[in-house]
């Protein structure tokens, strides 16, 4: 097969395998949100992220490792399986031992006995199969796809059981080691390779795994600060409502927006030779970016009532104003991808290492200084750190390209004036349709969109259609619709 063939392939099962993870798994929220109480989703996010943050401590890079290196031997894969081993079931021991003390502090007694349980993962991680990682390395995702998605239905089947039976939120408990034990025990029914103990490459892999785990503990700050310092200041049912509306409302960035404007990054590092190219090509990519996003965070914002009640239940209705102002971190998470691959593709590593530790140092001065704030407004300064993180990144990057803020500002004119007169035509609407049912929420949908799009294509009609950036978006999406035309005049008479 060749190599474009199987970059297809790979693409294609990557893709496949995380639509059918995050459908299953929205799925299973939504349905154990009507059953569970916001505090079982605060208890299962405060395990989740001590968890998460153990692992993290142990990360090895073991799967980076195996990739990145040209040729693997046993003795790798050994020393990996290894030094996993050591590694993990130390800080797994450190975290059995800490239990009582982190409950203790954060006030989450109930957590205790639930956190013993779940920290078996670490040590199930630990176990598997490093060879599985050669599929990759060989660009087969084939094996993955089968042992992910089998590990997530396995996993949503035990959940639904477990609801049934006995509602709490030890269901999500069970379907978290059910996932993890799958992929465990399937790494080695999939992959004949069979590890022994060895620290033969300890050297060599040791360096590599001190900068995986800097880079570890920065992403995991960046992303589950905020979510700490909530489960020290707030209860579970009010960390459980914080967890539930951040984990819905960056679902369309990282899902959707993100995945959808992975093409465009591809650009990058073949243009970066050619200073005039590289400048336009990320000043279209954050205008498309843009084009998308901020609609969708307005009517994350505007509609939040309505998805909760219909998607949530009543219940999860007193998040609203939490649900809402996370859409400003939903807008500028959309930009993290594409301004993270600009530094890379002109191998600005250590900007991105800097600009990480100064995003880290920002959110925990932000958080600590509002202590004393209430959640809501707790969300909706984390939108703004985002917000601030966004412009030092862009202004960074303003150095060494010739890329044009006030030219991506003339480009989105349109699209804000567009919002304005859709955010005001709305709020007539949403005193109309007050109550918040499925049919309201669809009305009003069907209402914002048609809205937006009418002004919209009003503004580009008169003014931008001539416009060179609004031309080249109108060639893609021609070019990305050409084979649903295509067939469709096939199948026409």
């Amino acid at each position: 097969m060749s190599l474009a063939k199987q970059l297809l392939s790979s693409s294609y099962f990557m893709l496949a395998t995380r639509f059918l993870q995050k459908g299953i798994g929205l799925i299973s929220t939504l349905i154990l949100a009507r059953v569970l109480l916001p505090e079982d989703f605060g208890i299962v996010a405060f395990i989740a992220i001590t968890t998460h943050l153990f692992y993290l401590l142990s990360e090895t890079g073991s799967i980076q490792y195996i990739i990145s290196k040209k040729e693997i031997d046993n003795d790798d894969l050994n020393t990996i399986w290894t030094l996993n081993i050591g590694l993990r079931s130390a800080f797994w021991l450190v975290l059995i031992l800490a239990t009582p003390y982190i409950t203790r502090y954060f006030k989450m007694a109930e957590a205790e006995n639930a956190l013993y349980v779940l920290s078996i993962i670490i040590l199930l991680k630990a176990l598997r199969n490093p060879g599985f990682v050669l599929y990759e390395k060989a660009l087969n995702y084939r094996p993955y796809f089968k042992l992910e998605v089998s590990a997530k239905m396995l996993s949503f089947i035990v959940v639904m059981i477990w609801i049934v039976i006995s509602p709490s939120y030890w269901a999500m408990v069970a379907g978290d080691i059910t996932a993890t034990l799958v992929a465990f025990i399937g790494s080695y029914l999939m992959q004949p390779f069979r590890p022994r103990p060895s620290l033969s490459k300890f050297k060599e892999q040791w360096g590599f795994s001190q900068w995986m785990f800097l880079r570890g503990i920065l992403g995991f700050a960046k992303a589950n600060l905020d979510q700490l310092f909530v489960s020290k200041l707030f209860s579970a049912e009010q960390l459980g409502g914080f967890y539930m509306a951040k984990d819905i409302v960056l679902l369309p960035a990282n899902e959707l927006i993100i995945p959808a404007t992975d093409p465009l990054l591809a650009s990058f590092s073949k243009s970066n030779s050619d200073k005039h190219n590289f400048s336009y090509q990320i000043l279209f990519s954050l205008f498309v970016v843009s084009l998308i996003a901020l609609p969708s965070a307005v009517y994350i914002y505007l509609l939040s009532p309505y998805i909760i009640h219909v998607f949530l239940s009543d219940k999860w209705l007193h998040i609203s104003p939490i649900f809402s102002n996370f859409a400003v971190l939903m807008f500028f998470t959309c930009f993290a991808s594409i301004l993270n691959n600009i530094c890379i593709s002109t191998h600005r590593i250590k900007a991105i290492f800097y600009l990480d530790i100064l995003t880290v140092v920002i959110i925990f001065s932000v958080l600590f200084a509002m202590k004393n704030s209430s959640i809501e407004a707790i969300a909706l300064a984390r939108g703004g750190i985002q917000c601030l993180i966004t412009a030092l990144f862009i202004t960074y990057i303003k150095t060494f390209t010739h890329f044009s803020f006030s030219r991506l500002s003339y480009l989105l004119l349109p699209v804000i004036l567009s919002i304005g007169i859709t955010i005001y035509s709305m709020s007539v609407l949403i005193t109309w349709l007050a109550e918040t049912t499925l049919l309201h929420l669809l009305s009003l949908s069907v209402a914002y969109l048609l809205i937006f799009l009418v002004c919209y294509l009003f503004l580009y009609v008169i003014h931008y259609r001539h416009i060179a950036e609004y031309q080249h978006l109108k060639k893609m999406l021609i070019l990305a619709l050409e084979p649903i035309t295509h067939r469709l005049t096939k199948t026409m008479p």
